[in-house]
């Protein structure tokens, strides 16, 4: 009689560990300290645009529907994720390294990471028409330490910490799909040099 009841528990275990989180979440907002031997990088993703900067060609599809979780990678390897009105952070190491936000659309930003230094960045939302429906992507904009801080401090109440639920890790992207994204970026940064040079010249805070 236990066996049978042990077999039929089996799949409802297995399907409630599949259905686990990959995210937690916490209210507590921690203190944004990098590692000596590790940059830190910083992600700050709400619906409000309030102090900051964005090209107008994108502010015009800005869409405050940040409801879609977007997975973050760094060269291709699962960091985090983030939704609307969240914060995550993650350390990084010394180097230049591509990190990437993938909803729908994938966007990616490049800093030359110094240890022991701080990277903020904004990700806002966009849509994006395609023949078949509207695509959700987003953008990730560097912000200056004092922005960033301020932006955090002043939306204080609507901000959940979010980070990996290690027992429920998201997959690292394909080596391909990886290659395939750094050579886009790379082709982008080589026909508009001018559009990346708030990343390139990132100090780190």
């Amino acid at each position: 009689m236990n066996k049978s009841v042990s077999l039929v528990a089996l799949p409802a275990c297995l399907l409630l560990a599949s259905c686990e989180s990959t995210l937690l979440y916490q209210k507590e907002i921690p203190e944004f300290k990098p590692p000596s031997d590790k940059a830190l990088m910083v992600i700050i993703r709400s619906e409000s645009m309030d102090g900051v900067t964005i090209p107008q060609d994108q502010k015009a599809r800005y869409t405050n529907d940040n409801s879609d979780e977007s997975l973050i990678y760094v060269d291709g390897k699962y960091v985090s994720g983030n939704r609307s009105d969240c914060i995550t952070s993650f350390p990084v190491p010394a180097g230049k390294h591509l990190i990437m936000a993938k909803i729908a659309g994938t966007s990616k930003i490049m800093f030359d990471f110094k240890p022991g230094k701080s990277y903020f960045v904004y990700q806002a939302t966009f849509q994006y028409p395609t023949p078949f429906a509207m695509v959700v992507t987003s953008g990730m904009y560097p912000m200056h330490i004092d922005s960033a801080m301020a932006k955090i401090r002043r939306e204080e109440a609507n901000w959940e910490y979010v980070y990996p639920n290690q027992k429920n890790l998201e997959k690292d992207l394909d080596e391909d799909d990886y290659q395939s994204e750094l050579k886009e970026y790379q082709q982008w940064m080589a026909e508009r040099p001018s559009d990346f040079k708030g990343e390139l010249e990132y100090p780190g805070y």
